[in-house]
């Protein structure tokens, strides 16, 4: 496997930073959790996989569809999804989840997929009186989180939360935890009492943020089944 033209690819698409892409090459990358088709040696097609877990099973959440802009058109992430689909059913996975783009619901769907997890937003500005908050690593952030989640949740640990760190930080309150940027003050999930946000922004100095957090209003993740016919719920974390 080719790992330089498959960042070369990623690259042309995604437009990401080296060192962005060092990070993920570096802690999350496997060639046991990639597929992809490639044309004179050069990928032009590919995907990746970090595993995770739904009530015992284990799921695959797939993660970076990328199809070189001069090989679409041509079915190429279908066939490759459909493949990928095969062998993760093989392997015994329960099934797929992931995170579309916007404006890739439908393409999904014709795929076998269908709305599962959600999320809703709230906005909040930061209080005069920050609150108490400790800085987390990437294990303690996944062995807390667990306690917030709802019981249909996707568990994401591990090496997903690896690489996460390498592009955000981890803090916990007394009664919440968030997963914030580090170069820009974007907030990735929160858990918890949502009234405890603003003393949160103020002690991370960010005037005003949308925050998303557990709910039912906004259409986030979709799920394949393979192995397994429950329906997943909330997938908090996105690498998109």
């Amino acid at each position: 496997m080719n790992t330089d033209s498959l960042r070369k690819l990623w690259k042309t698409v995604f437009g990401d930073s080296d060192a962005f892409l060092d990070g993920f090459f570096r802690i999350a990358f496997s060639p046991e959790r990639c597929n992809y088709l490639e044309e004179n040696g050069e990928a032009i097609c590919a995907l990746y996989w970090f595993d995770c877990r739904f009530q015992g099973g284990k799921l695959a959440y797939i993660y970076a569809v990328a199809t070189h802009p001069e090989h679409r058109g041509k079915g190429l992430a279908s066939r490759l999804m459909e493949e990928t689909h095969g062998h993760l059913q093989r392997l015994g996975y329960a099934g797929t989840v992931l995170k579309p783009a916007q404006g890739l619901f439908p393409f999904y769907e014709r795929l076998g997929y269908a709305t599962s997890g959600y999320i809703r937003r709230f906005s909040a500005k930061a209080d005069t009186v920050p609150a108490a908050i400790r800085e987390l690593s990437a294990t303690e952030y996944g062995r807390l989180r667990c306690g917030y989640l709802p019981d249909n949740a996707v568990i994401q640990d591990g090496i997903t939360l690896e690489f996460l760190h390498t592009f955000a930080k981890f803090y916990a309150s007394d009664d919440a935890l968030l997963c914030v940027g580090r170069e820009e003050p974007v907030i990735f999930e929160y858990l918890g009492n949502p009234h405890s946000a603003t003393g949160i922004l103020a002690s991370l100095s960010i005037d005003s943020a949308e925050i998303p957090t557990i709910g039912s209003e906004i259409p986030f993740t979709m799920y394949h089944p393979l192995n397994c016919t429950k329906i997943p719920g909330y997938l908090g974390i996105s690498l998109e």
